[in-house]
């Protein structure tokens, strides 16, 4: 069990976490790598979907901005493998024979998967981070036409932290709810007196620390981690 990584939004100068969507809509519905041919698959346990998005709002239109995608793709399966044999070998060179830290070599067959609203991907600026996905979509400014309600999340409250799944709106600080037309933002709320009030009443009925009593309410707490709809 691990908690996912989440997509992000930058609004009003500020960088959040979105964290819910409104009842109809799906999280990953906003951006769906598949219409544009793009097969993705999990590097890791924190990142089941193998992408992840951050939006953003250009003169009221929400738009896609960056992008990190795991894609199959052979020169780039290749070339990963050597790039961690290098990092798991070069600790124990001397440090005169260690050099710079290796980077990727640029692909030969060129980029690794499809242009994205005329961008083009490119590989990961640090093949050691944790999740350095084969594709990285960069100032992109893909226009979205979604209808509805988008829960923004700042100041994650770490005692609230659980292995898995996304985290809810809930168990954050602060909270802005955006509510869009045809992608254009038509309202934004501040929500986060509503949530710490949601985080009082599940403290004071003990639903923070609830326990399972069957492998079904186990099933059921774990289809709600993924479900990102409020």
């Amino acid at each position: 069990m691990t908690a996912q990584i989440g997509d992000s939004i930058r609004y009003a100068g500020n960088h959040y976490g979105l964290v819910e969507v409104t009842p109809g809509n799906s999280a990953d519905e906003l951006f769906d790598p598949e219409r544009f041919g793009i097969k993705t698959f999990s590097d890791g346990t924190a990142c089941w979907r193998g992408y992840v998005a951050t939006y953003g709002l250009w003169e009221n239109q929400l738009v896609l901005e960056e992008q990190g995608i795991n894609v199959r793709d052979p020169e780039w399966e290749e070339e990963r493998k050597r790039l961690t044999e290098l990092k798991e070998i070069r600790p124990y060179l001397p440090p005169h024979r260690r050099g710079p830290k290796p980077q990727p070599k640029s692909m030969k067959s060129g980029p690794c998967g499809p242009a994205i609203h005329g961008v083009l991907p490119v590989p990961p600026a640090d093949p050691y981070a944790i999740f350095a996905f084969s594709d990285n979509y960069h100032n992109v400014g893909l226009p979205l036409p979604f209808t509805g309600g988008l829960l923004l999340g700042q100041g994650f409250i770490r005692k609230l932290y659980e292995h898995m799944g996304f985290h809810p709106a809930g168990k954050f600080e602060k909270v802005i709810e955006l509510v869009f037309a045809a992608g254009v933002l038509t309202a934004a709320h501040d929500r986060s007196a509503e949530m710490e009030k949601i985080r009082d009443t599940k403290a004071e009925t003990g639903e923070q620390t609830k326990r399972f009593n069957s492998p079904v309410e186990i099933v059921g707490w774990i289809e709600n981690g993924f479900d990102r709809r409020y």
